[in-house]
């Protein structure tokens, strides 16, 4: 027993596809974008840190 898709069933397929990899780039996108920023902020800590914790000699 043979079972077609029909014009229709194959549209819904491709939209359900459509939607899924939609989503997945924009949890990829919310990742990367989390990390750049969590990196950023350690960076800018590590600096502010070393820059206002360094001695001076005061004049």
């Amino acid at each position: 027993m043979k079972n077609e898709l029909k014009t229709q069933d194959i549209t819904a397929i491709i939209a359900q596809a459509n939607r899924e990899r939609i989503d997945a780039i924009g949890i990829l996108i919310v990742a990367g974008s989390r990390k750049a920023l969590a990196w950023t902020a350690r960076r800018a800590d590590r600096f502010l840190h070393a820059f206002l914790m360094s001695p001076v000699d005061p004049r």
